[in-house]
């Protein structure tokens, strides 16, 4: 009898930020990276691992897109490289692969939307 065992492979948790968008006029509509995401105001939880576009647009005025970047926090990502998980990894490289995948340590920008939207025929 042959009885073998393995780790399972523990699924990747993507990191998550909470973005609210306010709108001046309110109800404008939201969409992010192409699905719409209800109206102003409103609040999108990103991944947190890539930027996304924010769309945010109302009948009678001009449309405004949004670019969230991802900047890497190096102070977090310093500690964690000495630290993750209690033990030393000794080098970057690991928690960097960690951190692109996840997007553990990033943060997105902006952090708040408040967009005013502009009548068409300004």
């Amino acid at each position: 009898m042959l009885l073998l065992s393995g780790c399972h492979p523990r699924p990747i948790q993507i990191a998550t930020q909470e973005i609210p968008i306010i709108s001046e006029p309110v109800g404008a509509s939201v969409t992010v990276d192409g699905y719409p995401h209800g109206h102003t105001p409103t609040t999108v939880t990103l991944t947190k691992n890539r930027p996304h576009v924010i769309k945010i647009e109302k009948e009678g005025c001009k449309t405004q897109l949004v670019a969230i970047t991802v900047r890497r926090d190096e102070h977090q990502l310093a500690v964690h490289a000495m630290y993750a998980g209690g033990r030393y990894y000794g080098g970057e490289s690991s928690v960097y692969a960690y951190n692109d995948q996840t997007g553990e340590m990033n943060e997105l920008c902006p952090q708040v939307i408040t967009a005013v939207l502009a009548p068409e025929n300004q």
